[in-house]
């Protein structure tokens, strides 16, 4: 909902009630969007924010020795690089002057289609070359955790992050929704040092329009029997991080890299939405340890995907 313009150029907008939270849907131009999710009803002021990107021309590559499909797209080098705190483009915005990505005064938590997108739902052409490609189609969005930009994952509070869950179950679900999409990845990559350049407690959507291969092999291991089944109570006790009644942390004995932690529920399900609102409160806490735990073992933040 929208009322009148405010002297400063603000427009107020309300949360209304969907799938157990709120959330304010923004329409951003060019067919973005912005998701406002906060556990009670409440008001925004929105401004005018940052205006699309075009261009890019996004597309895959198949890969001649293993057959996956590599995305390219020449709009990701005109990303925002490490702005200073003051021009965050993923901060709220107090006045109509310094534009950003989540234009409103305050959130809890955002998501919102990335700018600068890797795929997108309208793919160009994609070019001619020796190998095979295809258009870059799929959908790129950007998570906020909170509008605190010194915040992380180990920092905000249990409901927050429980929040956030909730808030990814959502949109995942629609996404998935989308007939042209065939697997949902929310994720995190955080720290310079692997490419992040934006310093701001986020994370990422990609919707891919196929299964990638590896994801593939990893759910083939289920046809027939679950690899995980009690592994909880198989897990030498020196490995378990935290652990709860709906899910665990831990290092998995066949970790692949030297600082390695999964996170998994006790239940076995397809997605966060199957997970139920009670155990994606509860695996709040399983998911807010293993970043703390990096940091804490270096006492320093570090870099990690998640």
């Amino acid at each position: 909902m929208t009322d009148p313009l405010h002297e400063d150029g603000a427009t107020a907008i309300t949360s209304v009630a969907a799938d157990g939270l709120y959330r304010a849907t923004v329409p951003r131009g060019e067919g973005r969007r912005l998701y406002l999710f906060s556990r009670l009803a409440r008001s925004y002021r929105l401004f005018d924010g940052l205006p699309s990107v075009t261009g890019g021309s996004a597309h895959f590559r198949q890969h001649p020795l293993t057959g996956e499909w590599i995305s390219y797209s020449g709009v990701r080098q005109g990303r925002t690089f490490l702005p200073q705190t003051a021009e965050c483009p993923l901060c709220a915005m107090t006045s109509g002057e310094l534009k950003t990505d989540i234009p409103v005064d305050d959130y809890e938590v955002a998501i919102f289609t990335n700018r600068f997108a890797a795929l997108t739902e309208e793919a160009s052409p994609p070019p001619d070359m020796i190998l095979e490609t295809r258009p870059g189609t799929g959908i790129c969005e950007v998570v906020s955790y909170s509008a605190d930009h010194q915040a992380s994952l180990s920092t905000i509070e249990p409901d927050r992050v429980a929040l956030l869950l909730d808030a990814l179950a959502i949109r995942c679900t629609e996404l998935m929704a989308n007939a042209d999409i065939a697997y949902v990845m929310p994720f995190e990559n955080r720290g310079r040092e692997i490419g992040v350049t934006l310093d701001h407690p986020h994370g990422q959507i990609y919707a891919l329009p196929h299964i990638p291969d590896r994801i593939k092999k990893a759910a083939d291991a289920f046809r027939t029997d679950d690899p995980l089944a009690g592994l909880s109570q198989r897990l030498p006790e020196q490995l378990v991080l935290a652990k709860n009644k709906s899910g665990i942390a831990f290092v998995p004995p066949w970790a692949r890299y030297p600082f390695e932690i999964w996170i998994v529920p006790h239940q076995q399900v397809a997605d966060l939405a199957a997970l139920g609102a009670e155990a994606r409160a509860d695996m709040a806490a399983p998911v807010r340890t293993a970043p703390g735990e990096h940091d804490g073992a270096f006492e320093s933040a570090i870099a990690f995907p998640l």
